[in-house]
């Protein structure tokens, strides 16, 4: 079954296109070489996501050229990025390496364009359920990404899901 051009996917004998259930995230991780998968698309990888999405966010350099596109039911989107390499991981999902940003760069990018994490309120409370979140990591990727308003941002957010959670 073609996904999209140069993008295929195969179906077990027994499925027929309007039938098969597709793996959104291995699909997602072989779109591009360069990319990692992010936002919302992050959140329900670390199984925090507060509600099903049928959006798919690849973060890939801003030189890429992609369009989103639909296949099963699924919006594949694009989100351009300068910086595809920090605070991005390597992971192991049904026997293929996929990249995903970490907890706290999934975290910054969240706060920093809420658009990709279903706005604010949706947002808000994905973010409250990640776990094992480091600070001292955020700090580091905070000073990479060198913005003095995701500073105040990520503070603020900070202060009030640790107000919320008392």
């Amino acid at each position: 079954m073609r996904i999209r051009h140069g993008l295929y996917l195969i179906l077990d004998p027994l499925e027929t296109p309007t039938s098969f259930s597709m793996d959104k995230i291995l699909v997602g991780s072989k779109i591009r070489k360069r990319y990692y998968l992010g936002y919302y698309t992050a959140l329900e990888f670390y199984g925090c996501a507060y509600s099903a999405y049928n959006e798919m966010y690849v973060c890939i350099d801003k030189q890429d050229r992609l369009d989103s596109f639909e296949c099963a039911n699924q919006r594949f989107v694009p989100v351009f990025t300068k910086d595809i390499a920090s605070g991005v991981e390597a992971k192991k999902y049904l026997g293929q390496r996929i990249y995903v940003s970490s907890r706290e760069r999934t975290f910054l990018d969240c706060v920093n364009k809420p658009k990709y994490a279903g706005r604010w309120e949706e947002c808000l409370k994905s973010l409250e359920g990640l776990s094992g979140v480091n600070g001292q990591k955020i700090y580091r990727l905070l000073h990479k990404f060198d913005s003095d308003f995701l500073y105040r941002k990520t503070g603020f957010i900070l202060e009030l899901l640790r107000d919320h959670s008392r």
